[in-house]
């Protein structure tokens, strides 16, 4: 069977929310991200003890890295001034508690 969640809460909210079930599902795939840098230190951290709880649980959380490669979509627009190059960890698949995917075209 499969079962789909959706929430319009955090993904902190969200995975304590998947935690409380008694039958979580195996695998929880996140389709969408931010920049790492954009999230507070405290929403990091908050959603790695989520991920390690479900981990401890068997679960198991994939996150998709985005579609641009390591300097996201910041490299092809004009409302950004990139003056060096970088890396720009898309989260919660810079989350170490999670399976990033990515692929090319």
């Amino acid at each position: 069977t499969t079962t789909y969640w959706y929430t319009t809460s955090s993904y902190t909210k969200w995975l304590y929310s998947i935690g409380n079930l008694t039958n979580p599902p195996n695998v929880i795939s996140v389709s969408y991200g931010s920049y790492e840098t954009y999230v507070t230190k405290s929403n990091l951290a908050s959603f790695n003890v989520e991920a390690i709880k479900l981990g401890l649980r068997g679960v198991t959380i994939v996150a998709a890295t985005g579609d641009d490669g390591v300097t996201g979509f910041l490299w092809r627009t004009t409302s950004y001034n990139l003056t060096k190059c970088g890396y720009y960890a898309m989260w919660p698949a810079s989350s170490p508690y999670v399976t990033a995917i990515g692929g090319t075209m």
